[in-house]
């Protein structure tokens, strides 16, 4: 099943190059081309990644990513940026939840990065769901020997 993809970036060739290649590979839910989103809809959005050009783009990331840490833990986000923009938020970048690719970069690149941060989020929430199955498999198990 290809994954959900929400890709926000400045409408320009380059962009419009990657939502192509993106949406070859992914889903692409929703694409911003004026790099602008509603942070209100930042928590309703049904997505398996977000994908941000920061390069050009109209966004406030620091209170974006702050809304996504809080309402979204699970989503993950990349970033594509040169590395002057990304040292703007380093904070975020501490966090698993958060990734970024500095330009120049390929397509294949990209993909490649994507591809891994989906495969990780996945592995985590399946670790995630063994771990509270298995939990509760125990608890059930020890409310049965208690109760004889």
């Amino acid at each position: 099943m290809r994954k959900n993809v929400v890709f926000i970036g400045e409408n320009n060739k380059i962009n419009n190059e990657l939502y192509q290649l993106l949406n070859w590979r992914f889903k692409v839910e929703c694409y911003y081309p004026e790099g602008e989103i509603e942070l209100s809809k930042i928590s309703v959005l049904e997505a398996d990644l977000v994908i941000v050009s920061l390069v050009g783009t109209k966004v406030d990331f620091k209170e974006f990513f702050s809304v996504i840490k809080e309402k979204c833990p699970a989503l993950s986000v990349v970033t594509i940026s040169t590395k002057a923009e990304s040292e703007a938020y380093e904070e975020f970048y501490e966090c698993e939840q958060f990734h970024k690719i500095l330009r120049p970069v390929t397509g294949r690149k990209i993909l490649e990065v994507c591809k891994a941060v989906i495969a990780r989020t996945e592995y985590v929430i399946n670790k995630n769901v063994r771990t509270s199955l298995a939990g509760l498999i125990e608890a059930r198990a020890k409310k049965g020997i208690q109760g004889k």
